[in-house]
């Protein structure tokens, strides 16, 4: 939680390209009030800059070195000081569409239950702002877990996570459009994921700290993954203003 305010609360939203972790931050914006997304994907460097790979000569989005991490955790910081992005700051997110309409109206009834006990169960709930880290690398470098209050981690299986992105059209980037060659997935999207997120189990281990792992192989996950993030940050809340009223009984 940030130094300056202790009511500014960042949640990591990470997992595989397709995992379906966006989806799960925009329901969340519709259940927390005061609540706005920010993409990790807006800190892609140029294409010209995107490492290619040696044994297919592709660009490859998936790796590390394919995001500016040096702005991402410098932007990042400000917003966990400040509640809000630099002035100077422009999203290209906003032009990657995404079909959520069906799903909303599915889970109408539950956003709504939701968004009633978060209201209803935090104290001053307008003093606090919610900003979910929407990012398929949040959990590579040590200094972005750091200034997450809330780590969550979607993960689905090799073959969901292929079909849904071989239905994917493509991505806005910074010089114009991408779309996945042939086999894409396989040679790239797959082969880094495995490899980038490998530190975080060992064995039946998570070994980042409170690391809260949700699934979402089926359509049905949805429902059980909004609960138990709704439920993360009400008790990351709650618990907070514990503490505060701890801080202001003591006597010194």
């Amino acid at each position: 939680m940030s130094k300056s305010s202790n009511k500014i609360v960042l949640i990591g939203m990470s997992g595989a390209s397709c995992s379906g972790k966006t989806t799960l931050a925009r329901l969340l914006t519709k259940i927390l009030p005061n609540s706005w997304i920010f993409h990790q994907d807006d800190f892609f460097k140029s294409e010209s800059k995107i490492p290619i790979d040696p044994t297919t000569n592709l660009p490859n989005w998936d790796c590390p070195d394919a995001i500016d991490f040096t702005k991402f955790i410098k932007t990042l910081r400000h917003v966990h000081q400040t509640g809000s992005l630099p002035d100077s700051f422009k999203s290209k997110e906003r032009l990657n569409t995404r079909n959520d309409t069906q799903i909303e109206s599915q889970l109408e009834s539950l956003i709504k239950q939701l968004s009633n006990r978060i209201t209803s169960s935090i104290n001053n709930l307008t003093d606090w702002k919610f900003i979910l880290v929407d990012g398929f690398l949040l959990y590579w470098d040590m200094q972005v877990v750091k200034e997450l209050d809330i780590k969550l981690f979607v993960q689905a299986d090799y073959t969901t996570l292929k079909k849904r992105r071989e239905e994917r059209a493509g991505y806005v980037t910074v010089d114009g459009y991408w779309t996945d060659p042939p086999n894409y997935f396989d040679t790239m999207v797959w082969p880094n994921y495995i490899k980038c997120h490998r530190h975080l189990f060992q064995g039946n281990l998570v070994t980042i700290d409170k690391l809260v792992v949700l699934n979402s192989n089926c359509v049905r996950d949805i429902y059980t993954n909004l609960e138990m993030a709704a439920e993360n940050v009400l008790e990351f809340v709650k618990s907070n203003e514990a503490c505060g009223m701890l801080e202001e009984n003591k006597v010194y």
